[in-house]
């Protein structure tokens, strides 16, 4: 079986496209979110095959979706309600739904146990002792900036968590992670098992 694995870089911000944003509740950006995903547009997207990571920018979302649909399984983290709605206006409600029935998508595998959202790099810290190379936050401005090899590096470095995280648990059978309790101020360290590991590896 072929698998990949994948994480785009957005042009925008949230509030580059919603002024609204900052203002905006937890239940006002969830209700919103997916309307505005549509409209961050893709600066770059990063496909693990093998040991490589192939780039592709806005102008090659077609042969983005194309190498993504020719692969038998996609893995990504938060790709089915981000990433997934990202490239929707460019290649067609259709195909994002082929590429979401084939797709292992670990913070929703991993969401489904714990009730959290859990971040790659909270799994990367906890799990393999090294965690992302620079401020997501900070990419589109950079990308407008013209600093594309720092983004790519990044985008790289994402990809490949991506691979060794799925990797790493699918090896051991369980992963750590992080549950925070915001209104009591509290976090702690706990363990699930993989949603994605073999039955023999639990």
């Amino acid at each position: 079986m072929s698998t990949v694995f994948f994480d785009l870089e957005t042009l925008n911000l949230f509030e580059d496209v919603e002024p609204q944003w900052p203002a905006m509740d937890w239940e006002m950006r969830n209700a919103n979110q997916a309307r505005l995903c549509r409209k961050l547009g893709i600066a770059v997207a990063g496909v693990g095959v093998g040991p490589d990571v192939e780039f592709f920018e806005e102008d090659e979302a077609e042969l983005l979706v194309g190498t993504l649909l020719a692969a038998d399984r996609v893995v990504g983290h938060n790709v089915l309600a981000f990433d997934y709605l990202v490239m929707e206006p460019y290649v067609g409600e259709p195909r994002v739904a082929r590429l979401k029935e084939k797709t292992i998508d670990m913070l929703a595998a991993l969401r489904e146990p714990t009730g959290v959202r859990i971040g790659l790099d909270d799994l990367a810290q906890l799990n393999l002792g090294k965690g992302k190379t620079d401020d997501p936050r900070m990419v589109p401005t950079l990308w407008r900036r013209g600093e594309r090899e720092r983004v790519r590096s990044y985008l790289r470095s994402d990809v490949e968590l991506t691979r060794e995280v799925f990797e790493y648990g699918a090896r051991k059978g369980k992963l750590r992670y992080t549950r925070k309790d915001w209104k009591k101020g509290t976090r702690e360290v706990l363990e699930v098992a993989c949603p994605w590991a073999p039955a023999g590896g639990r």
